[in-house]
């Protein structure tokens, strides 16, 4: 998995309850094994479009829908794993 480094206040990431520190497991079903996978997978998805997200919290693991915002946003946030 990855984990969040910095969700960015007012993120989708953030909105959907995830935080500094969790690690996210899977993308829509797909397993996540590294940064570069979690970018690429998130890049294919559009704008507005929900995701599903697994995620653990330590050891509680959970799955959120997160809708995805675009580029100028993720800019305006300053970082974050889900732009």
């Amino acid at each position: 998995g990855d984990h969040i480094e910095d969700e960015g206040a007012g993120s989708p990431a953030a909105n959907a309850g995830l935080r500094q520190g969790d690690v996210i497991v899977a993308l829509n079903g797909t397993a996540i094994t590294s940064a570069e996978q979690l970018q690429s997978t998130v890049q294919k998805d559009k704008a507005g479009q929900s995701i599903s997200v697994t995620y653990y919290t330590g050891s509680n693991k959970q799955t959120v829908s997160v809708t995805l915002g675009n580029q100028s946003q993720a800019a305006q946030q300053e970082g974050g794993s889900i732009p």
